[in-house]
């Protein structure tokens, strides 16, 4: 169990270097061009810094199921404080549905996100907090107060494309549940006013089963 822990989290950081690794090279080809629609080119690209409003439907595996999967989506809306400074509120909500089980989660957020402008993209680091509520068969039913720290850098694949490699560490404190989020999150702007974005993560649980989270979402931008 413990190595198939360490190579899904290797595997996690691996990707985030190699994306990494592949955005500092294309920020570095100036002669390199790629084609990508042109209102797309003239409104800036990734998420960092713009004010849109999101939905994205949720996919989880779950660790020692069953029940082995579970389901949801997610509201988003970001608006900018400040040349900088990012205030995000969310909504969350999941369900996990087995032979005589049944549980729901839903989340209010709120994040605050200070990043830095640079030719090749964005590093920041965030710190929120959340409200969470499980209702169901659930191990640790009930609600709590979660507190959140993280970091990670938006990078600039491409004029239209970013690549996002992240690290978040929560901390449930109603559930004494301590958690480090490892994913990549990529954004693609289709034109100004519309971007998908799709994401993989990996949540590494303390004394509780691990969930690997795909998502795939929508974004509208003011």
């Amino acid at each position: 169990m413990i190595n198939k822990k360490t190579n899904v989290k290797l595997l996690v950081a691996t990707l985030a270097a190699t994306f990494a690794l592949a955005a500092s090279a294309a920020a570095q080809s100036a002669n390199v061009a790629v084609p990508v629609p042109s209102a797309a080119s003239a409104s800036g690209q990734g998420l960092l810094g713009a004010t849109y409003t999101g939905i994205s439907g949720n996919y989880f595996e779950l660790k020692k199921g069953p029940p082995s999967v579970a389901r949801g989506f997610s509201l988003d809306y970001n608006q900018p404080l400040t040349d900088g400074m990012d205030l995000t509120v969310g909504y969350d909500w999941a369900r996990a549905r087995a032979s005589g089980f049944k549980t729901t989660e839903q989340k209010l957020d709120a994040l605050f996100t200070a990043f830095s402008k640079l030719n090749w993209g964005k590093p920041f680091v965030s710190a929120g907090l959340d409200w969470d509520h499980r209702h169901g068969n659930f191990a640790t039913s009930g609600s709590s107060i979660g507190l959140l720290v993280g970091t990670g850098v938006e990078f600039q694949v491409a004029p239209a494309f970013a690549v996002t490699p992240f690290v978040n560490l929560v901390r449930e404190t109603h559930f004494n549940q301590n958690e480090a989020d490892y994913g990549v999150k990529a954004t693609y702007r289709l034109e100004q006013n519309w971007s998908v974005t799709a994401k993989a993560q990996y949540d590494d649980i303390r004394h509780l089963p691990n969930i690997t989270e795909y998502s795939v979402g929508l974004n509208y931008h003011f």
